[in-house]
């Protein structure tokens, strides 16, 4: 099988791409640059040899939200998945699948929401969420399109987590805001073998909510922290301060929202992690 993937060098992109080729997958990135205007035949030709395409492209959300950087935010997701449905479209013999990165803050930062039940949230990352689909949803009806909505991504080898844990580690917990907001999550090693599970499924299509499947708050995800690290401490951080520090941003952390993996558990998935513990427990190491 090959399979193209943009943003093949984010975190989830490289450990997705490596974990795909221990199992005999030929990986194809595709390049920044291949979604130029005057590079669109290449990247056609790219998408050509493919038999399916994911799409995990974007500039990262965890930095300061000036007006400027909203504006990147959303081209890099939407202008990109525009240029990789047009080049499926265009050909007459297309990939079998095409998966595209989502995310969870499609939600209501109230209730909890599986696929079936899907309802829009407000803000500026709910709306991100909605045009970063329905550009998606674009691509042909010969192509079975996945929209992988994903929470918050937790590996011992970097990426969020590290910067999280790094407080507890010497021993004083950080509790964002009331710690009553929802907080979505999803094991890495989770996340790869769920991606490798719908492509090998082909009755799995739309919305699927990459997300373990137990519900967690910030102050419960923050207890257990501390539990883990044996901190000393657990010290709250006011969301007036941490908006002040992080601006915009800060609705990552202050606005959590609550999913439920609805579609991949019928669909017989199973999670190494279903709750926070199980994650914690894990001896740190490189996943596989």
């Amino acid at each position: 099988m090959i399979i193209a993937i943009s943003g093949a060098t984010g975190f989830v992109g490289t450990h997705l791409s490596a974990y795909l080729r221990d199992r005999g997958t030929e990986i194809i990135p595709i390049p920044r640059e291949l979604f130029a205007a005057e590079e669109r035949q290449t990247l056609v030709g790219v998408v050509s040899q493919c038999d399916a395409v994911i799409n995990l492209a974007g500039a990262p959300l965890d930095k300061r939200w000036t007006a400027a950087y909203r504006r990147e935010i959303y081209e890099s997701r939407i202008g990109t998945t525009h240029a990789i449905v047009e080049a499926i479209n265009s050909l007459r013999t297309k990939p079998r699948l095409f998966i595209s990165a989502s995310a969870v803050g499609y939600y209501p930062s109230s209730g909890c929401y599986a696929e079936s039940d899907a309802k829009k949230g407000e803000g500026f990352l709910s709306d991100l969420c909605r045009d970063w689909e329905a550009e998606a949803a674009r691509v042909s009806p010969d192509v079975r399109c996945v929209i992988a909505r994903f929470a918050t991504v937790l590996s011992w080898d970097g990426g969020a987590f590290p910067k999280i844990a790094s407080p507890a580690r010497h021993r004083i917990a950080i509790r964002f805001g009331s710690g009553m907001q929802n907080f979505s999550w999803i094991d890495l090693h989770d996340l790869l073998r769920a991606v490798e599970f719908v492509m090998t499924h082909p009755a799995i299509r739309g919305p699927v909510n990459m997300v373990s499947p137990r519900r967690i708050n910030q102050g419960q995800f923050t207890r257990a922290l501390a539990h883990r690290f044996r901190s000393w401490l657990i010290l709250p951080l006011p969301g007036v301060l941490l908006r002040m520090i992080r601006g915009g941003a800060s609705q990552l952390i202050l606005s959590g929202q609550c999913a439920y993996p609805e579609k991949l558990l019928a669909h017989g998935f199973t999670f190494r992690s279903h709750g926070i513990r199980d994650f914690l427990s894990q001896p740190r190491e490189k996943e596989k």
